[in-house]
Formats: C-alpha cells, structure tokens, sequence
C-alpha cells in the first residue's frame, strides 16, 4: 500500500543523506529528532517493514507507527543495530534506487507477523460474526467494567464495531463506536498453546485499528496465567496491558479523561 507521496519521500531522503554526510555519519540524533527518517534507513537495507521488525525483534506495527511519526521514541538498541547493518553494506544506495525500492516493497509488503496468526484473525472475524457479535450479552467480567463506567458517568459503547479496512468488533469504545478515544479489549486466556496466538491476533487488530485512528488509547485487560512472551507481544502495540489486575488501575487510567469521554 502506498502511503507517501514521491516528493515527500524524496524529501525524507534528501534529509537523511544530508544530516548524516552521504551516511558517512551515523547518529542516534538523526531517528530522535524525526523518527519518520527510519523509512529512509529501512529502504538502504533493501527490507520490507515486516522484514525489518523481524531483524530489531519488533511487530511490524511498531515499525509502522515509527515511521508514520504516531511512536515518537525509538530504542537506542534499536538505532544501532540497523546502523551497524548499513556500515557493513559494500555500496550504498542513491536517492532514486531508494525512491524506486519503496514503491517495489509497497506492492509486496503486506502485514505477516505469522501466516498462522493472519489466518487466526480470519477465523476469528468469522467466528464472530460481526452480528452475532454485536448483539452477543456481556460475560460476568464485562459486566464488572461496564458497572464501572456507568457510575464513572462516563459514555461507552459495549461490543463497538470499529470499521477499518477490516472491521472488529471490540469489548468497549469510549464515548462512542463513531469517534472512539479509549478502546477496551477484555481477554480471558486460558488454553496455554493458544495464548501467544492470542496475543498476536490482539496485536494485530491494535494494528489496524491505530492505522484508522493513530491518537486512540488501546487498552488490553488480560486474565490468567499468561507467560512474559506473550504479554509483551500485546505491550507493542497497546498504550496500556493490565495483567490479573483490580478494576482500580483501570479507574485510574481513565478517570483523568472523563470529562472527554461524557
């Protein structure tokens, strides 16, 4: 998909090849002052964003937000492994093999955490038929944070059907499905060889769902044994990961936006 024009991506590269003297000086300075800047290096390496989320052990959604500017830091770590990468390069790119690349790599680069987690979301949309989701009752933990909100004063929408170029159903949009400024995912994990794909199918959906609307607070609510790995493939792409935790720090999380979300 292409997502930037040829004059502001010739622009990016311009400023990169600039601030770094043909690349000759590399500084953590050039990604920190303009994360977007990542994009340029990403196509020196001749990767695709999947491919490069791979290399730094990143989900492509953290790549993505990076170089749209919605993720204004960038690990340090990070920087310095693709850095190292570009200097061990024999022959450095021009601006117009660049330019050429990126719309190469457009075509073919699609969101591919794992061909399996793609067809679990699939399957997912199917199961939950957008329908019988919609109108499906709250479990006894929804209705815990539903109870929640209403004494809060704060306006919900419970089993919101959020549109991107997919469409999901979520546990809770606040104020509204139309115009959501908090989404809530309530997960209960309990089969153990299912839970890190459960994880990469959250993931996922907060992928498409912060393309569509890039300042919305992602919050996931997880319950049960879940393991480390697991929980960090969710804290990549939501704002907010509660882990077997009281209702209270949900309150405390949102409580200073209630007059936005009456």
């Amino acid at each position: 998909m292409i997502t930037i024009n040829k004059l502001k991506l010739k622009n990016l590269c311009d400023e990169v090849y600039r601030t770094t003297d043909s690349l000759r000086k590399l500084k953590p300075e050039i990604i920190y002052t303009k994360p977007q800047r990542l994009l340029i290096l990403r196509l020196i390496l001749n990767m695709s964003q999947w491919q490069l989320a791979k290399f730094i052990g990143k989900s492509q959604g953290t790549v993505y937000n990076i170089e749209k500017g919605f993720r204004k830091s960038v690990d340090e770590k990070v920087i310095n492994k693709v850095f190292e990468e570009i200097k061990c390069m024999q022959r450095i790119p021009s601006r117009e093999i660049l330019i050429r690349r990126y719309y190469e790599i457009s075509e073919r680069g699609t969101f591919r955490d794992t061909e399996r987690a793609r067809k679990m979301s699939l399957k997912a949309s199917k199961e939950r038929s957008l329908k019988g989701a919609i109108i499906k009752g709250p479990t006894e933990q929804e209705k815990r944070y539903i109870e929640i909100f209403q004494k809060l004063g704060i306006s919900h929408k419970f089993h919101a059907l959020v549109r991107t170029n997919r469409n999901f159903v979520v546990d809770f949009a606040l104020p509204s499905e139309n115009i959501p400024k908090i989404i809530i995912e309530v997960k209960q994990m309990n089969f153990n060889y299912r839970k890190r794909l459960q994880a990469v199918e959250l993931a996922y959906r907060a992928m498409k769902i912060r393309q569509k609307y890039p300042y919305v607070r992602l919050i996931a609510i997880l319950e049960g044994n879940i393991q480390k790995d697991a929980i960090d493939i969710v804290k990549e792409e939501y704002n907010d990961v509660l882990v077997n935790q009281s209702v209270y720090k949900l309150i405390n999380i949102i409580k200073p936006f209630s007059k936005l979300l009456a």
